[in-house]
């Protein structure tokens, strides 16, 4: 098959601001002593400036009112051809996520997240599987302390993470159409237990950091821990991060994983992760780069298992054309130990290029066109061509 890069239109909406200050009005005092006239009508004035101030306190409120519920939908539609064999070119309904952010407090919010996602098996089996399976993604009560201390506690997508903390199940806010394969199987997505974090110290540097504790992956190691943990080791986490004033757009950070992961078969295994990304977050360009260390030693005989994932993306938002066009490309590289008994490193590929280009349909919607290029570890090559519509309501 002729190898070549089809181009790919992608969108990314976004809203300019403007801010106004009205200045207050100046009045100078009269150097002729105030008559009743003059009085009278001054006594008016601060009665209306009165009823103004109250009304305005009424409204500020009956803004600030507990609970202030807001809901943020995302839904995509994509179509996918591949000269992979036993696959077949088809149109697919992507997720349908909504956002729900709620103020409950000056100092406690909450924020969840709810997918529905469209079954292959729907119909099938006895009883017949249902045509969508619906995931509480995030679910999370957070508790302001301040700058420095902030306490949630719930299911997170787990902080370790750079692209897992930032653009979360709704596909409209990335540049590609999918998300880096190094998260699901190799790097845990969800979290539920405990975390803190806050800013480390006042400079320039920005630094920050993420510490949690809670349950570890389930038994399907692409699951969380979400009805109890598989044993009594619980899963910990500690993520430390900069943005340098200096370098506005820069985000340089690292982080660590433990937990003890106990697979379907009863084996046993601890689990250390070590990850770090390097991100320049602005549009021309936008870089964006993370390696993942993800190692599994075996309680039973001690044999240690290694897999490494890194990937590079980088993309640029065209000045033209109300810069609607945004090419990008991203390179995936999987290096997994295939003797490993917790995974199947051979249903992950050893290598993934990606060409495409965004285009931006209007401030809410995005078409994006793609080609990828993957070589497994049978060392097949195959070529795929995706189209995307995504958008935020």
């Amino acid at each position: 098959m002729t190898e070549g890069i089809i181009k790919i239109f992608a969108l990314t909406g976004f809203f300019l601001f403007g801010f106004f200050f009205i200045p207050e009005a100046l009045w100078a005092d009269t150097s002729n002593p105030p008559t009743n006239e003059m009085l009278l009508e001054r006594i008016e004035q601060l009665e209306r400036r009165s009823e103004q101030q109250t009304r305005q306190q009424i409204i500020s409120e009956m803004r600030t009112k507990y609970p202030s519920l807001n809901i943020l939908g995302f839904g995509n539609i994509s179509f996918s051809t591949t000269d992979e064999a036993g696959k077949t070119s088809s149109f697919r309904m992507g997720q349908f996520v909504l956002h729900f952010s709620s103020a409950l407090s000056p100092r406690v919010s909450y924020f969840g997240e709810i997918s529905i996602t469209a079954r292959r098996d729907a119909g099938e089996g006895d009883p017949k599987a249902s045509g969508f399976d619906v995931e509480i993604e995030r679910n999370i009560i957070r508790f302001d302390q301040g700058d420095h201390l902030k306490i949630s506690a719930g299911r997170f997508h787990t902080p370790i993470n750079w692209w897992n903390s930032t653009f979360h199940h709704g596909v409209w806010l990335q540049t590609t159409i999918d998300r880096p394969s190094m998260l699901g199987t190799l790097v845990p997505i969800h979290f539920l237990g405990v975390v803190l974090e806050g800013a480390l110290g006042e400079s320039s540097l920005n630094l920050a950091y993420n510490v949690g504790m809670g349950n570890g992956r389930g038994k399907v190691l692409g699951r969380a821990g979400d009805s109890g943990d598989v044993n009594n080791n619980k899963a910990w986490f500690v993520n430390v991060l900069s943005k340098p004033d200096r370098f506005f757009g820069l985000d340089i950070g690292a982080s660590v994983y433990g937990d003890q992961i106990t697979t379907t078969s009863g084996a046993v295994f601890d689990e250390m992760i070590f990850s770090a990304h390097l991100i320049w977050s602005k549009e021309n360009p936008e870089v964006i780069s993370e390696y993942a260390n993800i190692r599994h030693e075996a309680k039973s005989g001690g044999a240690t298992f290694d897999h490494q994932s890194a990937y590079l993306q980088i993309a640029y938002r065209l000045p033209w054309l109300q810069a609607r066009f945004k090419p990008y490309a991203r390179y995936e590289h999987n290096k997994l130990d295939p003797a490993e008994p917790s995974l199947s490193p051979t249903s992950l590929f050893k290598r993934r290029a990606i060409a495409g280009l965004r285009f931006d349909v209007s401030s809410y919607a995005a078409l994006k066109v793609e080609y990828r290029k993957e070589k497994k570890d049978s060392g097949s090559d195959n070529n795929s061509g995706l189209a995307q519509v995504s958008f935020t309501f």
